[in-house]
């Protein structure tokens, strides 16, 4: 039932790449946290009830566990089996929490409604951006409550991020991407704008660094258009990754590629 909502891309490649995902993914930069936690009027002084969508393995779900009240009440959701599966197993909860991770997609959530005093999405949103969604969100969310969104989307500059980024897109094809921004459109619908307000804009600067090739590996094939590929185009994708990594190496003499990011960070409000 959950997987027949989400994409096939995400659905047949997050499944299969869940431990790669964990492994090789970038982290948040804490400015950026502590700014939408802030903006969503989470505080670590007062208990609050949040949910995540889309947590994946738990990378944004264990900084902002950090940030709440001890005493919160915090639910996660994750429509891919495997990922939830990394997510329960790297996650330790502070005591005195209530934390629930459950297998759901944004599109039919498992929670009454006016549940939430906020909900957090990181690097998801794009996979669900239409109204069924939306209208679930707007239902579970308090009135006056955020829907709070993150991503961290890679700056492209110079010889090697270009051909790197050139390698990337050409991967892609019709999968919901945030680099698009095609995920605004849906606050832009009549009825979008009659359950929230205005989206709210902040980035903040981040970067990842990639000390050896197998890393570079890692971080490329846990995207969702590698992640699907036959073992054999996996290996093909390996062969020009470590041209790019070797020809990166001997011409600036560095065993450190560096990826630059601009992390985004968005907030709206329910009404």
């Amino acid at each position: 039932h959950v997987e027949k909502m989400i994409h096939a891309s995400a659905a047949i490649g997050f499944a299969q790449e869940a431990e790669r995902y964990e492994k090789a993914r970038p982290s948040y930069p804490d400015a950026a946290l502590l700014s939408l936690a802030a903006h969503a009027r989470i505080t670590s002084t007062e208990p609050s009830t949040v949910l995540e969508l889309g947590a994946g393995t738990g990378k944004f779900t264990r900084l902002l566990l950090r940030l709440l009240h001890p005493e919160s009440m915090f639910y996660a959701t994750e429509p891919v089996k495997e990922m939830l599966d990394q997510l329960k197993s790297k996650l330790t909860v502070p005591e005195g929490m209530h934390f629930e991770a459950r297998q759901a997609a944004a599109e039919d959530l498992p929670f009454s409604n006016r549940m939430f005093d906020a909900i957090f999405c990181a690097q998801a949103f794009h996979w669900f951006a239409n109204m069924t969604a939306l209208t679930e969100i707007h239902r579970v969310l308090e009135i006056g409550g955020f829907l709070c969104l993150a991503w961290n989307e890679r700056v492209v500059e110079g010889p090697y991020l270009t051909a790197l980024e050139e390698l990337i897109d050409s991967y892609y094809h019709d999968e919901p991407r945030n680099k698009t921004k095609a995920w605004q459109e849906v606050f832009n619908d009549p009825a979008a704008k009659e359950m929230f307000g205005p989206l709210h804009h902040e980035s903040f600067s981040h970067e990842q660094l990639l000390e050896n090739e197998e890393q570079l590996h890692d971080r490329i094939l846990s995207t969702s258009a590698f992640a699907r590929q036959s073992g054999e185009e996996k290996e093909r994708v390996k062969d020009r990754l470590s041209e790019l990594y070797n020809r990166f190496k001997s011409e600036t003499g560095s065993d450190i590629f560096r990826i630059p990011y601009e992390t985004h960070i968005y907030w709206i409000q329910r009404y």
